[in-house]
């Protein structure tokens, strides 16, 4: 079940009003077995590998919290809860990549891969690394741990939320706020803009261009490169909106997982707006226990490339992501020698470089979205070429630019407007009920008017 169809805005409008009549302290009665069916609807086979991972971590979770001054067992059910989500993660998602990269074996069955796996096993070993560090106390009711992995609004794409945000929340229950209630419908809209009037009328183009490399030529890839950019923020933000505006509608605060990145002014500073579940959980579960900055400046550098290259990985069996990372990793370190060269020589920052900054940032991460978008190293390889020569011309029909770019123009204004602290949002709550109705209206009929009709799934579900 995806966000952008008839099923779910029944499916969700039926839990949304049960939710607010059932007592506070049963309500997750009514939510597990709800995200269980929003995950089951796509394919219930997995909902049995779902809880057995979920399982396996509560037990281990339990037997940590119980052996407390047992540093040798502690250590080993952490390990087992570690090494059982990484092994099925490995086993359904990379299982064929390795075997046929060593040794160009035959590969095994390939099994559908069980959707949203990345971001749920992630969340659940944060749990486990959590409770193992002892920052959050081990969830002795089954059912509440339950809800807090599979909790449907972000079960399939994120953000991975902390143990110390969600769980408690869910354990409470969730209280009506009419406030929360208008913030969280202004969310949804705005994801369903990103989504179905920008991002899918960019996928229209860019599979068409991507998927055929051989069949175009450097400009049309520059068109679809720029298209790409487009389409993979509105479409990853516009989901992290729709969850974050349903989470709140019921009562419950989800993590903020992008903050405007294309502002961004350095590669540093677009991780810290980019899937900021992600980049923090990276962060905080690996760039840290690696040795973080505190080993010396080699030592920093060399945990910021496994780090990136393993986030690379984290998206997808292929040596595009695997590539994708390692670049991301370069920049990274790269830009931290940049700032310690600038800090040591005393330089001073220059306000008016900023949208210099902004802009090479911009195009640096342009060129990591063709590594990420292209089908392999070989259309890398073509496309990098092709630009190079950067030939054309490529003809686009001119309505799809009209379509798509009235949402994009939006988008951009309220975006610029945020960026410049202009807090658009507290426009929208201190406006008088019949404005708040008309912008409602507007953006549905925005929605309907321009949207794509059984527009494309989520680029993140296939993670």
């Amino acid at each position: 079940m995806v966000f952008n169809s008839i099923d779910y805005l029944i499916f969700f409008t039926a839990v949304f009003l049960l939710h607010w009549v059932i007592p506070l302290r049963w309500r997750w009665a009514l939510l597990l077995p709800a995200s269980l069916f929003f995950y089951g609807y796509w394919k219930w086979q997995y909902l049995f590998l779902l809880l057995f991972t979920t399982m396996i971590d509560y037990c281990c979770c339990l037997g940590i919290a119980t052996f407390k001054e047992s540093a040798a067992q502690r250590r080993t059910l952490v390990g087992i809860s570690i090494l059982s989500n990484l092994s099925i993660l490995a086993f359904f998602k990379y299982a064929n990549f390795f075997i046929t990269s060593v040794g160009h074996l035959p590969p095994v069955h390939q099994f559908v891969l069980p959707i949203g796996i990345s971001f749920y096993v992630f969340q659940a070993m944060s749990y486990t690394i959590d409770v193992y560090r002892g920052t959050v106390p081990a969830e002795k009711n089954p059912f509440y741990f339950v809800l807090f992995i599979t909790f449907f609004p972000q079960l399939v794409a994120g953000p991975i939320e902390r143990p110390g945000n969600l769980l408690p929340q869910l354990k409470a229950g969730g209280r009506f706020n009419p406030e929360k209630f208008a913030v969280g419908f202004q969310l949804m809209l705005w994801g369903f803009m990103k989504k179905v009037v920008i991002a899918d009328r960019c996928a229209v183009y860019v599979d068409q261009i991507f998927n055929n490399i051989p069949g175009y030529e450097g400009q049309a890839i520059l068109v679809g490169m720029y298209l790409f950019a487009i389409q993979i923020y509105c479409d990853f933000s516009g989901y992290s909106d729709i969850a974050r505006g349903c989470a709140k509608m019921l009562g419950f605060d989800l993590m903020l997982n992008f903050n405007r990145p294309y502002f961004a002014e350095n590669i540093v500073e677009f991780w810290r707006r980019w899937h900021i579940s992600l980049s923090t959980w990276l962060k905080d579960y690996l760039y840290i226990p690696l040795g973080g900055n505190r080993k010396g400046k080699v030592r920093t550098y060399v945990n910021l490339l496994i780090t990136m290259v393993l986030g690379g990985l984290w998206h997808g069996a292929n040596w595009t992501f695997i590539l994708w990372g390692f670049y991301h990793g370069v920049l990274l370190a790269l830009s931290k020698l940049k700032t310690a060269a600038l800090e040591r020589l005393h330089i001073p920052s220059i306000p008016g470089l900023r949208l210099v900054g902004i802009l090479i940032t911009f195009h640096l991460v342009l060129f990591s979205w063709l590594i990420f978008r292209v089908k392999d190293m070989a259309d890398l390889k073509l496309a990098i070429h092709k630009l190079l020569a950067f030939q054309g011309p490529f003809q686009m029909n001119p309505s799809i630019f009209f379509n798509f770019g009235i949402g994009l123009a939006i988008l951009l204004l309220v975006e610029i407007l945020q960026e410049f602290k202009l807090d658009v949002s507290g426009i929208f709550k201190k406006s008088p009920i019949y404005a708040k109705f008309a912008y409602a209206y507007a953006f549905i009929f925005l929605i309907i008017l321009f949207g794509v009709e059984k527009g494309a799934q989520f680029i993140y579900f296939q993670f």
